[in-house]
């Protein structure tokens, strides 16, 4: 029997009418991917001193980085990235961590170096970005490594050095070892592709590992991003069968927005009184996983949308069934740079798990003010 969806029995009638007959044809085609790429970074922390003149201290940890990351089973249908595969990294660091204290005896300095030791949890990850081009090429993002784990050798015991390597905690596209690229459509189905990529931490406040407000970051990295093909076919999905209970008489059923919209976009969103966290309404009938972008308009008359400056990326996912409530933790970096503004707009992509249109929605926000502010 086919599959029904609820829908208006007036319009059922007519479907009932006019099935189609023909099939869609997709070519599918699916990659592993190879990351190949070295770069250098620099986070500097600074702790100011406390009421009681602790503190006071400024720790600069400088490293040179090499990775290797595989992603398997990339898989496109019709030029379009079909879901975000993770893969394993192979990270090689060595580098430096200084601390420089200032006390009642001076100036106090101490230094550590580190080597980087294998990381069984180190990830690499592949999406796309919320942006389409307009020529139909896809546009990518790659995170080489998500983690470096260390071996400290240190003469005394610097502050802030206590713990065993770094994680990147930020969403995918924002992080120091995330890069950006184009993939053109006539290229998706080739054989092997490579592609020269370059990252850099483009907002640096944004792109520290330590995500804390005391802290700036620099740096970049270069590398390859080879994709060798291991399937490509065209995948047809034959029209259902129509039978006598297709055409049987249709029993009228409540209908609900959700039932006529499988994806539900939001209609709005807001910020909590700091501006920390973001919430919304949204839904998928079948499940989905989802973006939201947030930007501050660029100033002046001749803003507009092609202009605006991009804050965070933020990605959630959504089980099948009815409507809910979203909410995501606005990174700190993107906090800060709210301050001040009066609103912000907001970009939300909802991609089905079964495949098909993505649903977008683009909305405005009003940006608290601090209390005892005018």
């Amino acid at each position: 029997m086919a599959r029904h969806s609820p829908i208006p029995l007036a319009v059922a009638l007519v479907l009932a009418a006019a099935l189609p007959a023909s099939a869609h044809a997709a070519t599918e085609v699916a990659y592993d991917v190879t990351v190949e790429g070295a770069g250098h970074y620099i986070e500097t922390k600074h702790v100011p001193p406390g009421p009681a003149g602790e503190g006071d201290w400024t720790l600069t940890t400088e490293l040179d980085i090499a990775f290797r990351a595989t992603v398997p089973d990339v898989e496109f249908r019709d030029g379009r990235l079909q879901s975000d595969p993770e893969g394993t990294a192979e990270v090689r660091a060595t580098g430096t961590a200084k601390t420089v204290s200032a006390g009642s005896d001076g100036v106090d300095t101490e230094t550590c170096s580190f080597q980087s030791v294998p990381a069984a949890g180190a990830r690499a990850a592949l999406g796309a970005q919320l942006l389409t081009p307009l020529d139909g090429s896809e546009a990518l993002v790659v995170r080489a490594a998500d983690a470096v784990e260390v071996e400290w050798s240190c003469t005394g015991d610097p502050l802030g050095t206590d713990g065993d390597g770094m994680t990147i905690p930020v969403a995918l596209g924002e992080g120091p070892f995330d890069a950006e690229f184009t993939l053109p459509r006539e290229a998706i189905g080739m054989g092997r592709i490579i592609q020269v990529v370059q990252g850099a931490p483009e907002h640096a406040d944004q792109r520290c590992v330590s995500q804390d407000d005391r802290s700036t970051c620099s740096g970049g990295w270069t590398g390859t991003v080879t994709f060798d093909r291991t399937r490509l076919e065209t995948v047809a999905d034959p029209p259902a069968p129509v039978t006598e209970d297709d055409l049987a008489p249709l029993v009228p059923v409540p209908i609900t927005p959700d039932d006529l919209a499988p994806l539900v976009a939001p209609r709005r969103a807001a910020l909590d009184a700091k501006a920390a966290t973001l919430s919304f309404r949204a839904g998928c009938a079948g499940g989905c996983t989802g973006t939201a972008t947030l930007s501050l308009p660029a100033a002046g008359r001749a803003a507009s949308a092609a202009r605006t400056r991009r804050l965070a990326t933020m990605r959630f996912r959504l089980p099948a069934g009815a409507a809910r409530t979203v909410r995501l933790r606005v990174p700190r970096g993107a906090r800060r740079k709210l301050r001040g503004a009066r609103r912000a707009a907001l970009a939300v992509a909802l991609r089905p798990l079964a495949g098909g249109a993505v649903r977008r929605s683009s909305l405005s926000i009003r940006i608290p003010r601090p209390a005892g502010s005018r």
